[in-house]
Formats: C-alpha cells, sequence, structure tokens
C-alpha cells in the first residue's frame, strides 16, 4: 500500500512539471478526442504579462456548411490581474472548398 501512495503521490507532483517543460519546449499542449474534437493549453501574452490560454473546438451539425467547428478560447489569469475577455467563433467549410468564420454561436 506504502508503494501504490508513493507512485500516486510522485505522479502528482510529476504532472505539473512535466506540463510546464512542455510549454516551455513546444509552445503548446494539445488532447485530441477523435469523435468530439480537441483541447489546446498554450501560453498567450497580452499588454500586461503571459496568460494561460485553454481552448476547445468541437464538430458541430449545422445548415451553414457541410463541416462547422464550434471553438471557445479562455484565458486564465496567472498573476494577480484578470486575463482577456473569452473568445467564442464558428469556423464551417463552404461547398466551394473555402472556409467561413463567425464570431459568436454557430448557425443552427
Amino acid at each position: 500500500m506504502g508503494c501504490l501512495v508513493s507512485l500516486l503521490l510522485s505522479l502528482v507532483c510529476l504532472c505539473p512539471t512535466w506540463t510546464v517543460l512542455w510549454l516551455g519546449m513546444r509552445g503548446d499542449v494539445v488532447v485530441r478526442t477523435a469523435p468530439l474534437g480537441e483541447l489546446r493549453l498554450w501560453m498567450a501574452r497580452d499588454e500586461r504579462g503571459p496568460v494561460l490560454a485553454v481552448s476547445s473546438v468541437r464538430a458541430v451539425p449545422s445548415s451553414a456548411g457541410a463541416d462547422c467547428r464550434a471553438t471557445r478560447v479562455q484565458f486564465l489569469r496567472i498573476w494577480t490581474y484578470p486575463g482577456p475577455e473569452s473568445a467564442h467563433y464558428c469556423t464551417c467549410a463552404t461547398a466551394d472548398g473555402g472556409s467561413n468564420e463567425i464570431p459568436g454561436a454557430c448557425p443552427p
């Protein structure tokens, strides 16, 4: 039981360290979930300093295009000041092979 507890404790300590190192070397951490979309974590910078950004992309059915993806971006403050406002937008593929970006929610 002691070995299991120490293994779990070491994983809890190493997970944030691994994430910070990965962000420093690669710039972002992306977790893809095949049917649902992806979750991305990266460092951004605004006029007051660095912020941690989290975005999620998911496929949504829509009459506007054959392939629509709703994206939500949230900024998490690192220091004491609040981060930028969150953003929501929708990107839909068009029949001619192009794409258009719609601010806000995807059309039904």
